[in-house]
């Protein structure tokens, strides 16, 4: 199983700022938190895998 994951243009997926965050709690109670948000290009998350949480 993978331990890494990156997602592309999350923010366009997910327009509506409520969306954004369910979007993100349902990743997190899947075991996948953030890892790191370009500042330069926040269009690119990477998620690594880990104990599920809210």
């Amino acid at each position: 199983m993978k331990n890494k994951k990156t997602i592309w243009l999350s923010v366009f997926k997910n327009f509506v700022p409520t969306d954004y965050e369910n979007w993100l709690e349902q990743l997190a109670l899947q075991g996948w938190n953030i890892d790191h948000i370009n500042q330069w290009s926040p269009i690119i998350m990477t998620f690594h895998r880990s104990e599920p949480k809210k």
